[in-house]
């Protein structure tokens, strides 16, 4: 008597049918980390890119021009740590609902403005409160004559509001400055016009 083939079970064929059929899930999770890692890579070779770009920009500039470079880059980091620093006491009070009032930032006085000059005069900071804003010579030289050719502190405030928007738009963001009517701006105006002369 031959014996005949075995036949497999419905049970064994639709557990091996199972087995061999791909999860969704873990497809999804491919696709998601092969996307993560293309980001990835594309901002690596944008960051390359901009190094590189800067690296020449460098090499165009002369021993002030790099310095005053330095120094802006100084004030960028050290007023992104005020920033970060705010925002991370926000984070705390947002989380807590007890002793609001004391952890809550505080902000900016704005009545308290400074400008100091550099020993070689080749560029100020404006101090609003804790934030140093770094300008040129060449930038103060141009606040000078705008603060001038104000008729008032009113007038001073909005001509440096709209200059520093188009200008130096980070002095605004920084500084927390509302607007064309901020106090900072009223006040750097009347130190401006009381200490620096258009000639």
């Amino acid at each position: 008597m031959t014996k005949g083939k075995k036949v497999p079970s419905k049970t064994s064929q639709k557990a091996k049918a199972t087995s061999t059929k791909k999860s969704p899930t873990s497809a999804a999770a491919k696709t998601k980390a092969a996307g993560k890692g293309a980001a990835v890579s594309k901002a690596s070779a944008q960051d390359r890119k901009l190094a590189a770009d800067l690296s020449k920009l460098v090499k165009q500039l002369d021993k002030m021009e790099i310095a005053f470079l330095i120094k802006q880059a100084k004030t960028m980091l050290s007023n992104k740590k005020v920033r970060e620093s705010i925002q991370a006491r926000s984070e705390v009070v947002k989380t807590r609902t007890v002793s609001t009032n004391i952890l809550a930032p505080r902000p900016l006085n704005h009545s308290k403005v400074e400008i100091v000059q550099a020993k070689d005069k080749s560029s100020f900071v404006i101090v609003i409160d804790t934030v140093r804003n770094f300008m040129s010579r060449d930038e103060m030289r141009k606040l000078v004559k705008l603060c001038h050719a104000a008729e008032d502190a009113n007038d001073g405030a909005s001509r440096l509001f709209s200059w520093m928007t188009r200008n130096r738009s980070d002095i605004v963001k920084n500084s927390e400055i509302s607007g064309s009517s901020d106090e900072a701006l009223k006040t750097l105006w009347n130190m401006v016009v009381e200490t620096y002369t258009t000639s």
